[in-house]
């Protein structure tokens, strides 16, 4: 079965990818193209994410609730590595359906997930 990997569209990859870096991402590979950076790949505890240069306006249509969710193992501790980094990030909440998450919205808007289930 092939990898599914999220592809994000940006006007600027270099924030991007700082910010996702900020969070614990690493950079798995990148493309540059007439020395600019056009695309790279991060990873996240084994999960991937893609990021795209775009200069279409249509990059502002990105710019909505579309959630990436990540698995962690302990949320208050990603939850106070963040607040440490000076990432703004919600308070940690257990849902009813015993995932305890909190969430950060990246320079484009989106917003991303940290989660764990509990007990």
């Amino acid at each position: 079965m092939a990898e599914v990997v999220p592809m994000l569209h940006t006007q600027n990859v270099e924030d991007l990818r700082d910010f996702y870096e900020s969070l614990g991402f690493t950079q798995k590979q990148a493309w540059i193209n007439h020395e600019t950076l056009t695309w790279m790949e991060l990873t996240f505890q084994g999960a991937s994410v893609m990021l795209q240069r775009s200069e279409n306006a249509l990059v502002d249509h990105n710019r909505s609730d579309v959630s990436l969710y990540f698995v962690v193992p302990n949320v208050d501790g990603t939850h106070a590595t963040f607040k440490r980094r000076g990432i703004k990030v919600t308070e940690p909440e257990t849902q009813f359906y015993g995932w305890r998450q909190i969430f950060v919205r990246d320079p484009d808007g989106r917003s991303i997930c940290f989660e764990a289930q509990v007990g």
